[in-house]
């Protein structure tokens, strides 16, 4: 699964910096990888947790389980602002999938960092507590783009 993190992970950086740059984002694959990417890592989860874990069952017996969501916002907050830093250099046209795709690569990174030091291994906790914080804020940071477009 750190493959997988990985992967989108490097191939959202690019996609961020390529954004940052008028015209270089061409390629739709570029753009909506990294996206499918996330997905299939949510869809992939889901599977292991249907088959055996209950999702209900882990959020009403784990404890300090925001542990794990705080770790990942933590280690993505050194990536987030390399990635940013650079494609703020560059002429971003369109701040929603420049923020965007930062969003997820630096979450991407973060999620792998907490991985190598989180103890539970469950595939529901690693669903509700190492995957959701990372799909929702990557949402987040595309919802705060568009409204960024949305004012110009």
């Amino acid at each position: 699964m750190n493959v997988l993190m990985l992967a989108v992970a490097l191939l959202a950086a690019w996609s961020a910096l390529a954004s940052a740059v008028p015209g270089a984002l061409r390629s739709s694959v570029l753009a909506w990888g990294p996206v499918a990417g996330l997905g299939a890592w949510g869809v992939i989860l889901l599977q292991q947790v249907a088959a055996t874990d209950s999702l209900a069952a882990t959020l009403l017996t784990e404890r300090a389980v925001f542990g794990c969501m705080w770790k990942t916002y933590g280690i993505a907050v050194g990536p987030a602002l390399v990635i940013l830093l650079l494609a703020r250099r560059a002429a971003p046209l369109d701040w929603r999938w420049t923020g965007g795709l930062s969003a997820l690569s630096a979450l991407a990174f973060g999620v792998i960092g907490t991985e190598l030091i989180c103890p539970i291994t469950g595939h529901a906790h690693l669903f509700n507590w190492h995957f959701v914080p990372v799909a929702v804020m990557t949402a987040a940071a595309f919802a705060l783009g568009s409204m960024s477009v949305a004012r110009h």
